[in-house]
């Protein structure tokens, strides 16, 4: 079951690290900007990271065959 805390802890994580990564940048005009996708991938990182859970990643084995395989069947 997702509690509130749930839903709302990424978002106030990436709101606060875009906010960070503004200041930090003086040049960038006033507006509505899109939050950029390494501050999104950190904040992913920061959650999965909180419930234990990890990002798998591929063995060079599994990169091979899948770069061999080609199109169609």
């Amino acid at each position: 079951m997702l509690t509130p805390l749930m839903i709302v802890w990424p978002k106030c994580q990436n709101a606060g690290l875009a906010a960070a990564s503004m200041s930090n940048d003086q040049n960038e005009p006033v507006a509505v900007h899109d939050v950029p996708m390494e501050i999104e991938w950190q904040v992913s990182k920061f959650k999965l990271k909180s419930m234990s859970i990890g990002i798998d990643k591929l063995t060079a084995e599994q990169v091979a065959y899948l770069a061999s395989s080609g199109e169609g069947t």
